[in-house]
Formats: C-alpha cells, structure tokens, sequence
C-alpha cells in the first residue's frame, strides 16, 4: 500500500515549499476531490463496466505510482503546483466513464464542477480538463489522434509557468503504462465470465507486469502466462493461442508508440529511449524454454554512444516472422521439454 501512495507523500511534502500560508490549501484540495470519488465514483464505474478491466480506485493508485516512478529520478523538475495539478487529473482522468465509454475524456465537467464548486479556481479547471482531455482519443479509423499536440506547452497557475503540454504527457503514459492483475478478478477470468471481446484484455491484464527504470533509461514489460489455459479436449488450441499472442505483440507495439510518443512531448520522459518485454512460458505448470528471447526495442542518438551495446529486436533476429512461426516455436519448445 505504501509504494501505491508514495507520489501522495512526495505531494504532500512538495506543497509545503509553498511560502503562502493560504495555499496549503491545495493539500486539502486534492484530499477532497479523492474522498468524493472515492465514495460516489470509482465504485460506480466497476459496477458499470464489470466485464472491463477496471477503472477505479486500484488503477488511480497504480497510475499514481507509475507518475512518481516516472519523473522521481529528478524529483525538482515539476513545481509543487505541477504536481497538485497532475494529481488532480490523474483522479479524475476516468471519471467520464460513469456516463460511457466512448468519449469518456470529454465528460468530466459536471464531475469536476460537483467537487471543486462554482468558486473552484477557472485556471485549475482550464488546465485538468485540457489534460484529461488529452490522455486519450482515437479517429474513426481507430487510429491515435496526436492529442498532446493540442494542449499548449505552458499555462499560468496562481502566478506559476505551468509546463502544461508535459503534465498532459505523464498521464497519458502513465495511464498506458498501468497494467497488471489489479485491473482483473481472476476467479471470474479462471471461471468463464468475462465476454470472449473482454477475456483477452482481462488475461493480458492479469499476465503483465510494468516497471520504470530510469538509471536503465527503458520501460520494462514481463509477461509470465501458463498457457493450458488455451487447453481444450486435451490438447492446446493453437487458434486460441495465436489469437492472444497476436494481441499481446500488437500491445508490445502500442506500447513502445506511446513510450516514443510521449517522450517527444516531455523532456523528462528523455532517458525512457528503449521499450523492453519479457515473455515467459509455461506449460501445465514447468516453465518452457524458447528461442523468442527478450525484445528489446530502442532509439539510437545519432552520434552518442550508449556503455552497453543495445540489441534492438531487429537486431537479435528473435522476433518471429508471424504468428505461426511464433506458435511453431513455442511447439518445438514444449516437446523439447518433455523429454527432459
């Protein structure tokens, strides 16, 4: 619980640089708008949305941590007021799904207006909802809609330059990096329940796990499954397999976009220049050994020269050619590891 409030903590103690005694309200501030959605909102959209992965207060926490692990490497680059603002958008960021889905970055107003009241600071509103605003958004071809790119790069803020376009970036990476079993029920998983649509983001959810490292300049991704879940009239169903294999590698992709992508918008985000992802194996509980190796997917400087040499997946010549090779690898591995 402790590393899941830690950007909490590290807010708290940053607004207490603030030298007006009035602004200590900010703390205040951001402690009620959390209780109001804690007690009317989050569990409203979980209820709302039981065959999604969730939404609510678990994922805040994770997307709260996932923030501070982010930008904790250089913990004076956002202002105190930076950081009160980007944990009132993170808080608020999904609340627009109590009314849909579709759209729901749009559908904050009423919300916000209910916490902050008809006296609530213009600016502060201004800047969340711009932001919220922006942390998602897809064309009607479903491709990305270049969001940042719409949200200014500074702002004022109780006589403060906000770095405006750059809060918008961490919380739209963060959001796409907050992935892991807390967002799935795996009994219901186990047990049939979520939609055949659903069932695959669910068992990615409860199969990955990511982390931040900023010494090692890459965002991190392990995904760890036991596929006789795939098992079916005593065999492996080998449609199924591809089928959930080709979602996780066009997650992998999706992922390294938004790594690269938020990294243009934010000079923080500079170190994270490599996407790196794990995928382990087993079958009916003995860890089968392949030939995939880690993909490591990385943006060279021109001209710089990293310490350690970089393979880039291309490079380490693993990536399968398609997701039949993919499945005719993880075939030889498993009968390999039966005659062990």
């Amino acid at each position: 619980m402790e590393n899941r409030i830690q950007f909490e903590k590290y807010l708290q103690e940053r607004l207490k640089e603030i030298e007006l005694e009035s602004e200590n309200q900010l703390w205040a501030d951001y402690v009620h708008c959390k209780q109001v959605l804690i007690g009317n909102i989050y569990d409203a959209i979980g209820k709302k949305y039981l065959d999604y992965t969730g939404h609510g207060l678990k994922n805040v926490y994770d997307i709260l941590k996932k923030a501070y692990d982010l930008i904790e490497y250089d913990d004076k680059y956002f202002s105190p007021y930076e950081l009160y603002l980007l944990g009132i958008s993170i808080l608020i960021h999904d609340v627009g799904m109590v009314y849909s889905r579709n759209g729901h970055e749009r559908k904050i107003s009423e919300i916000y207006n209910a916490i902050f009241g008809e006296y609530g600071d213009p600016h502060q509103k201004t800047i969340v909802l711009k932001i919220v605003k922006s942390h998602t958004g897809k064309k009607d071809d479903d491709s990305p809609i270049d969001t940042l790119a719409l949200v200014p790069k500074e702002y004022g803020f109780r006589s403060q330059k906000i770095k405006w376009c750059e809060l918008a970036a961490i919380l739209r990476f963060s959001d796409e990096i907050s992935e892991g079993r807390f967002r799935t029920l795996p009994f219901l998983l186990f047990n049939d329940y979520y939609s055949d649509i659903s069932e695959k983001h669910n068992r990615y959810a409860n199969s990955l796990t990511i982390y931040c490292d900023s010494g090692g300049r890459r965002i991190v991704g392990v995904h760890a499954m036991d596929i006789q879940v795939f098992k079916q009239n005593g065999s492996l169903n080998w449609g199924s397999f591809k089928d959930y294999y080709s979602y996780v590698f066009k997650r992998i992709s999706k992922l390294n976009g938004e790594r690269k992508y938020n990294r243009a918008y934010s000079s923080i985000l500079e170190p994270y220049r490599a996407t790196e992802y794990t995928i382990d194996i087993s079958y009916e509980g003995k860890e089968i050994e392949h030939d995939i190796g880690t993909i490591k997917m990385v943006e060279r400087v021109p001209g710089k020269h990293d310490e350690e040499v970089w393979e880039s997946w291309e490079e380490k010549d693993s990536k399968p050619d398609d997701i039949d090779d993919f499945a005719e690898i993880v075939k030889k591995a498993i009968k390999k590891s039966k005659k062990k």
